[in-house]
């Protein structure tokens, strides 16, 4: 393996972390809560930089400013979301059963994301929405 390959693979490894470092916060109480610097008073690892052992300017590095890992965080949302909706879809017996069983798991998605409903039942809600859906 190269150099070249290698630092790559570190790079996006270290982004990952980033992404994954603003995502908690994130879903538990929405985007005011990643920050990248320590607001004056709070705890040091409650902001991006302290998370992970990176300096502010380290953070920029990988993303422009907090807009950029904002907008990271909320690809990697959609892209967990179609995969299940695309799961809820292959699974599905015929084309009236994928339409409900898609629908009813965005719905179920959006209300566990946006803290309605909390998600350690998440898998239980879902296969009573579906069986709702098939009588």
């Amino acid at each position: 393996m190269s150099i070249q390959v290698r630092r790559e693979r570190e790079r996006a490894e270290r982004e990952r972390l980033i992404v994954g470092a603003a995502r908690e916060p994130a879903e538990a109480e929405g985007w005011e809560a990643v920050t990248t610097r320590r607001p004056a008073g709070d705890p040091p690892a409650d902001h991006l930089a302290d998370t992970h052992e990176y300096s502010r300017p380290a953070l920029y590095c990988h993303f422009t400013g907090k807009d950029a890992i904002m907008a990271a965080v909320a690809v990697e949302g959609v892209a967990d979301m179609a995969a299940e909706m695309r799961a809820a879809r292959t699974s599905a017996s015929g084309p009236e059963q994928a339409l409900a069983d898609v629908a009813a798991a965005h719905g179920l998605m959006t209300l566990t994301r946006g803290g309605r409903l909390p998600p350690e039942h998440h898998e239980r809600r879902l296969a009573l929405l579906l069986r709702r859906f098939a009588t």
